[in-house]
Order: C-alpha cells, then sequence, then structure tokens
C-alpha cells in the first residue's frame, strides 16, 4: 500500500510542476514520516551521496566546460574541422559533427556545447545556404555526444546512482559516442547532397592553410586526447582528469590563446557554482529516494515484472528503451536518469549482464528527451539561436536521431562496443 501511495504521490508533484529532485525529497519525507523513521536520516542518505571524491569531478568538469567556452577553444575546433571539411557537400555540417565530437571529449555537457559551438556554426551553414531548421537540428543532435564521449557528468551521475565504477562508466561512451558521430556525418552527407547544401561551392583549403589551422588548434585538438588518454592508460583517475581539465583549460585560455581574461574568472566560478550545485542537490535528493526505493523492494518488483514478459536480455533492452521515450518527452535526460537508475539496478543483477554495458544503453537512451518535444531543452535552445520554430528543428531532426537509436541498437547487440575500452582500462 505505501509503495502505491509514494509512487503517485510523486507523480502529483511532478504534475505539480515542483521541480523533479525537490518532487523525489518531499515524497521521501512523506514516506520516512509515514513509516516514523527518524528524519536525521534523510541528512545522512542525502548528503551521503554526494559526500565522495568522485563526485567532486561533477563541478570540476563544468569548469573545465565554461573556461573552454571563454577560452577560444570552440572557435580553434570549428576552423580545424572546416578547414578539412568545408569543401565537401554539407561541409559546414561535417565540420559541426566533427567539432562536436571533439568538443564532447572536453566538456561533457550538452548545453555547453550547443553554447559554443551553435553560436558559430549556425549563422554559418544558414549563410551557405542550408535551412535554418537542418542547421539547428545539426548542432542540438550533434550536442548529444557531449553526454556520451568521455568526460560526461550525465555519466558520472548514473554510476553514482547505479553505485558502479565512475571510471569505467565514462569510458563506455567512447566507442558509441565515435559511432555517433560518424552516423550522424554520414546522415548529413546524404541529406546535404540531396538538397544540395551548400548552395555555392566551397573551395578546397590548400595544406598550407590547413596546416595553420591545425597548428592554431592543436591546443583544442590535445585537451581530449590528453583527457580520454590519461584515463585509458590509468595516468589518472576521471577526477582527477576533472581538475586536469581544468587547469588546461585555464593555461590554454589564458596564456597560450589569450582569450581568457583575469576578471572573467570570477563570473565563470559562479556559474559554475550555481550550476554545479544544483546538480550534486538533484544527485542527493535521487540518492534518497533511492534508498526509499531500495528499502521498498520497488526495483525487486519491476525487475520481477519485466522478467516475466521478458525472456532474454534483448528483450529487456527492447522494452526499457520503448519505455523511455514517452518518458523523455515528458522529462529532460538527468530527471529520467534519475528516477529509472534506481529502480533498474535490481533488473541489471537478476539479467547476469555487465552493469557498466546495462547503465551506459539506459543513459544513452535516456538522453534523447533532451531532443523531444515537450519538454526538449537542446531543441528549444538551438531553435532560439537559428531564429526557427522548435517543431520544424524537430522534424528536420528525426533522421539524425534515428542515428542514436540504431547506434543504441548495436551497442545492444555488440556490448564490446561499451565494454571494451573500460575492460581494457581497468583490468
Amino acid at each position: 500500500m505505501i509503495t502505491a501511495v509514494v509512487i503517485i504521490l510523486l507523480l502529483v508533484f511532478i504534475a505539480l510542476k515542483i521541480p523533479i529532485a525537490v518532487s523525489m525529497g518531499l515524497t521521501t519525507i512523506v514516506y520516512f514520516l509515514t513509516l516514523g523513521i527518524p528524519l536525521d536520516t534523510i541528512i545522512q542518505k542525502a548528503f551521503g551521496g554526494v559526500n565522495s571524491f568522485e563526485m567532486t569531478a561533477i563541478p570540476l568538469f563544468m569548469l573545465a566546460g565554461e573556461l573552454m567556452n571563454n577560452g577560444g577553444i570552440s572557435n580553434r575546433l570549428i576552423g580545424f574541422a572546416k578547414a578539412f571539411l568545408g569543401h565537401i557537400r554539407g561541409g559546414m555540417g561535417l565540420a559541426t559533427v566533427l567539432a562536436c565530437m571533439i568538443f564532447g571529449g572536453a566538456s561533457g555537457s550538452t548545453l555547453a556545447e550547443i553554447a559554443a559551438i551553435g553560436p558559430i556554426t549556425i549563422p554559418a551553414m544558414v549563410k551557405q545556404g542550408y535551412k535554418r531548421n537542418f542547421a539547428a537540428a545539426i548542432v542540438g543532435v550533434s550536442s548529444e555526444l557531449g553526454p556520451i564521449i568521455p568526460p560526461s557528468i550525465v555519466m558520472v551521475i548514473t554510476a553514482s546512482l547505479a553505485q558502479i565504477s565512475i571510471g569505467k562508466m565514462l569510458l563506455s561512451g567512447f566507442a558509441p559516442g565515435v559511432l555517433i558521430g560518424l552516423g550522424l556525418m554520414i546522415v548529413v552527407y546524404t541529406i546535404s547532397s540531396i538538397y544540395g547544401y551548400p548552395k555555392d561551392k566551397q573551395a578546397k583549403l590548400s595544406w598550407k592553410v590547413r596546416l595553420t589551422e591545425t597548428k592554431n588548434g592543436i591546443w583544442a585538438l590535445l585537451m581530449p586526447v590528453v583527457l580520454i588518454g590519461g584515463m585509458v592508460s590509468g595516468i589518472f583517475t576521471p577526477t582527477e582528469a576533472a581538475a586536469v581539465a581544468v587547469l588546461y583549460g585555464l593555461v590554454v585560455g589564458l596564456f597560450i590563446y589569450k582569450e581568457l581574461k583575469v576578471k572573467d574568472l570570477y563570473s565563470i566560478c559562479y556559474r559554475t557554482l550555481v550550476s554545479s550545485a544544483g546538480i550534486l542537490f538533484v544527485v542527493a535528493m535521487a540518492n534518497l529516494y533511492g534508498y526509499m526505493l531500495t528499502r521498498q523492494r520497488i526495483g525487486n518488483f519491476v525487475a520481477d515484472l519485466l522478467m516475466g514478459f521478458a525472456h532474454s536480455p534483448y528483450q529487456v533492452f527492447a522494452m526499457l528503451i520503448i519505455a523511455l521515450i514517452p518518458l523523455g518527452m515528458l522529462l529532460s535526460s538527468t530527471p529520467v536518469i534519475m528516477l529509472v537508475v534506481p529502480v533498474l539496478v535490481p533488473l541489471s543483477k537478476q539479467l547476469g549482464v555487465d552493469p557498466i554495458y546495462f547503465f551506459s544503453i539506459v543513459t544513452m537512451a535516456s538522453l534523447i528527451g533532451t531532443l523531444t518535444p515537450p519538454v526538449a531543452i537542446s531543441l528549444y535552445l538551438t531553435s532560439q539561436i537559428a531564429e526557427t520554430k522548435p517543431e520544424q528543428t524537430f522534424w528536420a531532426m528525426i533522421p539524425l536521431i534515428a542515428v542514436i537509436y540504431a547506434a543504441i541498437i548495436l551497442c545492444v547487440i555488440f556490448p564490446g562496443l561499451t565494454t571494451w575500452i573500460p575492460n581494457i582500462a581497468y583490468k
């Protein structure tokens, strides 16, 4: 009885448009009061969810992303990508995808990518004759590479809630991220060929110019190499990688590109403080909510229910992916992960599959929520930058979103895509 009550209560809070983290906290408080559990347990469980060395990676990666946005790194990534791909059919679109892939290997945030890449590439594509909705669609979907390719703030949250290795979870997204990036390039090239983008043929740049752009962007290009390479080789942990990212972004922005000013650091740190505090509060409430689910064995009930209908891991994944589609239409990725990950922990154990493999699939499927209306932060932001209607942008996104689903299906069929690199790094 109490299980049904707390679930209904959570849904009521969400329907009243109370923030998801606050809804979880209020539901858990009601649960504790009903059962007479000491309220100091709330503080212990909530604080315990974020009181770890690994969780400091979240504010550090967010700070690194802010430093990149203000330090000239995004401009040089785009210049490098355009120099090599700009003359190809759909070249600016291809350059945008490549820039997002590289930027994603350094920032780990969807909105950071859109804010850094969108204002530069969308006007450039529109100027070359791309339809505004297609230009916005390319940036919006490509920005999802940020939370897939390591480092990834979302992957850190998932690993924390599922109580699995953060390092392995981060690295699980590398191969799928590259696969998605290549798939997006193929689709962008195909659509551009059909519609003749760009309208005016772009000149092929000389190798001298390409070398100059590579030289200008070398420090930006090396950032993801240092971070991912350091984690794969075991030189530093994910949290240490986040600290390295901050130091790297600071040095490059201040002393090499010289676009980052000392006077900007206060506002950068302030924005990071506000954003990371919000995320850590969300994580704390999600851990509290997870404790309630575990105590009521709701996760075990869901696992038994799904296993009663499905007779193989493939069927379970199919059901999960289908279930996450409508959920993603109502909530963005982080709230979806907060809701489903604690519930699915028992299911991952019953399936007997690698939890890194299981939760990387769940996380990637959850990320599409930022693109699907009515709640679609990436969709609205890119549409605002492109000055186009969100519904028009969404229709242009559909073939690109299909690439992400195709990549997820491949990862389900071939688990090694998500586990191979983590297993190499963490033998």
